[in-house]
């Protein structure tokens, strides 16, 4: 079972935005913290779904 993890309120989070294509095999590679089940205390992960075309760009 999962746990929580907190973060002093004081902290800041910083967002990473992480770009990828719907495509299965992207989407499987980002699956964990588009789920949030990959936490990391002061981050927090923002996610973009693109075409490849322009991804590519």
């Amino acid at each position: 079972m999962p746990t929580s993890i907190s973060s002093p309120a004081n902290e800041k989070v910083r967002t990473i935005t992480v770009a990828h294509s719907p495509d299965s095999d992207d989407a499987f590679m980002f699956y964990a913290l588009a789920t949030e089940k990959v936490r990391v205390p002061g981050l927090r992960f923002e996610h973009t779904l693109c075409d490849i075309e322009t991804l590519m760009t």
